[in-house]
């Protein structure tokens, strides 16, 4: 009787032990966070409203020039956020026109020193 008893009680502690746990874990809270994101996500795109869109650009490089000739080489990307892919579609386009108007302020602004700061970019007065 012993000789049954025993196994059938390890048995019933490990299926506790398991069902307990699994219980406890569940889904975890990022999994459940994750799956509402999708469905508010899908039900947005049922809604029929527009999304962003990113339109990235080709790399810019740009090389500042003084009086002693080059002194840095900036490389740089920049994403527009456009509404919708009508839009998306309306700036992709004009991407060369837009990289020819980035390329002549840029190269402008930044050979002239004003948004440089011993030698480093100040991003925050350049996206101004």
């Amino acid at each position: 009787m012993k000789k049954i008893l025993l196994p059938l009680l390890a048995l019933l502690l490990l299926a506790g032990g398991g069902a307990g746990a699994y219980f406890y874990m569940g889904k975890s809270e990022a999994a459940t966070t994750a799956d509402a994101a999708k469905e508010a996500k899908k039900a947005e795109g049922e809604a029929g409203k527009d999304e962003s869109v990113y339109v990235q650009m080709a790399p810019i490089v740009l090389p500042i020039i003084d009086r002693n000739g080059i002194s840095q080489t900036i490389s740089m990307v920049v994403s527009l956020q456009v509404e919708g892919k009508a839009e998306a579609d309306t700036v992709k386009e004009k991407l060369p026109r837009l990289a020819d108007a980035f390329l002549s302020d840029m190269y402008g602004t930044l050979s002239t020193k004003a948004m440089m700061q011993s030698g480093v970019i100040k991003v925050s007065e350049l996206k101004a």
